[in-house]
């Protein structure tokens, strides 16, 4: 069982900008990147009324996670995300979508075909 929180810390990196973000979740530390996704998820969900003016970027950018080494929890939940929260094209993932792990494919093909 996995156990993720996420702290004032956490909240401040993700307000401060693209940059950070994208400094944690391509680095190897998969306790900080899990907590920064699950700060993300309350940062791209309408119902917090929060809207990051680089909200497209995180959407690239967690496209980009899927085909780093990470957990396969870990892209499950960028899967999720990218379900619920992408409002722009999915290019990345479309494109690299055959370098997708087999058991993520089905899960992102659904993603990929939703209006």
């Amino acid at each position: 069982m996995r156990h993720v929180t996420y702290t004032d810390k956490h909240r401040r990196l993700v307000e401060s900008g693209i940059d950070a973000i994208r400094e944690v979740l391509l680095s190897a530390d998969e306790r900080e990147k899990d907590s920064v996704l699950l700060c993300l998820d309350r940062y791209l969900d309408s119902y917090f009324g929060v809207c990051l003016p680089y909200q497209n970027e995180i959407i690239a950018l967690l496209q980009e996670c899927l085909f780093c080494p990470n957990t396969m929890s870990m892209k499950e939940d960028i899967l999720r995300m990218l379900s619920e929260y992408a409002t722009c094209p999915l290019d990345v993932l479309e494109a690299r979508f055959s370098a997708l792990e087999v058991s993520l494919q089905e899960e992102a093909r659904r993603i990929l075909s939703e209006p």
